[in-house]
């Protein structure tokens, strides 16, 4: 699935606004700048997928670490 453990539904923002804020909750900007034009879109997608790249190797380390324990 999405990422959500079964049974679970976790609350969204509409709109992909998560999307866009997924950065601003990762310190890697400021939500000013998303509002007054300073980060384009790209500068968002950008970020995550390096947030996305970033997760995904943190997984990579664990499992490598703890073995597939699922």
């Amino acid at each position: 699935g999405g990422g959500e453990p079964e049974g679970l539904e976790f609350r969204k923002l509409p709109d992909g606004m998560d999307y866009l804020l997924r950065p601003v909750h990762a310190g890697m900007c400021r939500y000013e700048s998303l509002k007054d034009g300073s980060l384009t879109l790209e500068d968002v997608l950008i970020m995550n997928v390096s947030l996305d790249n970033l997760a995904y190797n943190r997984g990579l380390l664990e499992r490598e670490r703890y073995g597939n324990r699922t």
